[in-house]
């Protein structure tokens, strides 16, 4: 089995080299905050500052391990998501196993990879130091953050999110619309009554929502449901890539 150890990069050096001696792997991969997303004097700085600590780093194990250097969005929660899906999805695809130490980087990332843990086979540790300063000192603890598998919708249900996933503001004006759309995306046949059965299932989950408008349903993809579209699309895109 290979693993691949991915590290979220900040005012780091102690939890990151304890994390990969706790949990070794074929190769290292740290993320760092995506230069465009750095909109001020003060992200500047933290960047520069993280790049010290990155060659710190590197020069302990980058002779030992081999390591990549990826980007992703500190900031914005939609944007890290993404980021992290392009470079978990790939390993993943090359039958790597995948342990992110969410110890740096910022909540709002560390978020974003917990929610992936949530519909990927993916680990995730965080590590709680010595001392909590500039830089945090030693590792006291390794606590490994637990999982819980939720329902990924399959089949119809998936489709519902794709559709909407692509529609203008994600939205259907009417469920009969939304079953044209499906039965001519996808060359079937069925009735307004299968589809909003399907629908109701994904209401409960929170992931649309249903609203009365006259004598139609006005269907919205909610941000759950937003989530789920946007890994279907970027599992679709690396499954596509591997064949």
């Amino acid at each position: 089995m290979r693993f691949v150890h991915i590290a979220l990069m900040g005012h780091e050096e102690d939890r990151i080299i304890e994390g990969i001696r706790r949990y070794p792997a074929n190769k290292l991969i740290l993320i760092r905050n995506r230069k465009e997303y750095l909109k001020d004097d003060y992200l500047n700085k933290i960047e520069t500052e993280t790049e010290m600590y990155q060659n710190k780093i590197l020069e302990k194990i980058g002779q030992i391990i081999p390591f990549e250097i990826k980007h992703a969005d500190f900031i914005d929660f939609i944007n890290g998501y993404e980021d992290m899906l392009e470079i978990i999805l790939p390993e993943m695809f090359n039958d790597q196993t995948v342990i992110v130490n969410v110890s740096g980087g910022t909540r709002v990332l560390a978020f974003a990879v917990f929610f992936i843990s949530l519909i990927l086979p993916i680990n995730s540790f965080y590590i709680i130091p010595e001392k909590y300063e500039e830089p945090p000192k030693g590792a006291k603890r390794f606590i490994k953050i637990p999982r819980a598998n939720i329902p990924v919708p399959k089949d119809v249900k998936k489709a519902i999110i794709n559709i909407l996933y692509r529609q203008k503001n994600k939205t259907f004006q009417s469920i009969s619309k939304l079953t044209e759309g499906y039965n001519e995306l996808y060359r079937k046949n069925l009735t307004v009554y299968n589809i909003f059965y399907h629908l109701k299932f994904l209401e409960a989950q929170e992931m649309v929502s249903l609203e009365r408008k006259g004598r139609k349903s006005e269907i919205k993809l909610l941000n759950y449901g937003e989530l789920m579209g946007i890994y279907f699309l970027k599992h679709e895109k690396f499954e596509k890539e591997r064949i």
